[in-house]
């Protein structure tokens, strides 16, 4: 008797401590951040490095040369900012050759004075996912991969870890911009309306037809942060028309990405997806969005 409580005790402690374990993203991405940079520097592949400390915050960045034969260290940190950015609360991804004109800037150091501009350059691929700080809710952590092919068979690029305020958290303005051209309103279309006033991130909405299961998902990622973004900027009552306008135009987009594209996904990626879509309907009190996130998650399920 004595030893079937031993191990149900011990068995309940160990599901305890990996429940622990799913509930914190950023020591798994940090983690991964830490080996990347560990890998460069002892391949002596780091060109250029900066590091910075704030009153609040900091910031970290490497500009790294990688021969093309060790090219998978690039992408292990690439598909590690992937599998995390479920966890995330926002993400920013580009392909090299992208037609979108979006860019995405990262404030950091006091007050957010200082900012970096993500996605100017069209032949560069990048790689952005916000995270919260569990420790402080007026934080967030933000890690960006920049790459591009070099010369002489070279991946040139640059790796950065933000700490910094949350321009959400304290509802400061911020320079944050959505493009009325490339954002919401290339979403949902409703006379003169215009969508990009209030909102202060930035999204990457690039919905050329995906030619992988890597652009797919990067694509619904992207989708997914915009669909979540439209509740955490309007969440009170009178702003019901614009979160719903919104998100309808966000869900539309998600439709169509599954229903014409799920083809290119494998079994354990449609799984994931189907996943992500059904948590994503706590995010809406519409229930006929909810309705259309699960059935949509359902046919990636089939």
């Amino acid at each position: 008797m004595k030893t079937t409580f031993k191990l149900a005790f011990v068995a309940c402690l160990m599901m305890l401590s990996s429940a622990c374990h799913a509930q914190k993203p950023i020591p798994n991405i940090d983690q991964a951040f830490d080996k990347f940079v560990q890998d460069l520097s002892q391949d002596d592949l780091v060109t250029s490095s900066t590091m910075n400390t704030y009153n609040i915050g900091m910031m970290k960045g490497f500009e790294f040369a990688v021969p093309g034969k060790k090219q998978k260290m690039v992408d292990t940190f690439h598909k590690a900012l992937l599998s995390n950015s479920r966890l995330a609360y926002s993400s920013f991804t580009k392909k090299a050759g992208s037609a979108s004109i979006e860019t995405n800037r990262v404030g950091y150091g006091n007050n957010n004075s200082t900012t970096y501009l993500f996605g100017a350059h069209k032949d560069r691929n990048y790689n952005l996912q916000y995270f919260r700080d569990c420790k402080d809710s007026t934080m967030r952590y933000v890690y960006a991969l920049v790459w591009y092919p070099g010369k002489n068979d070279m991946v040139l690029g640059s790796v950065y870890k933000f700490h910094s305020k949350d321009p959400q958290a304290y509802k400061e303005s911020s320079t944050y911009k959505m493009k009325a051209d490339q954002g919401f309103d290339s979403l949902v279309s409703l006379g003169n309306i215009r969508y990009n006033k209030n909102l202060v991130r930035s999204y990457g909405l690039d919905m050329t037809p995906p030619k992988d299961a890597a652009e797919f998902i990067m694509q619904l990622n992207t989708l997914r942060a915009a669909f979540k973004n439209a509740r955490d900027q309007y969440p009170y009552l009178g702003n019901q028309v614009t979160r719903r306008t919104l998100q309808t135009g966000v869900a539309n987009k998600i439709v169509k990405l599954c229903k014409g594209y799920a083809k290119l996904l494998n079994a354990d990626e449609k799984k994931f997806c189907a996943t992500s879509l059904n948590v994503m309907k706590k995010d809406t009190d519409d229930e006929y969005l909810q309705s259309l996130l699960g059935l949509t998650a359902n046919s990636l399920s089939k």
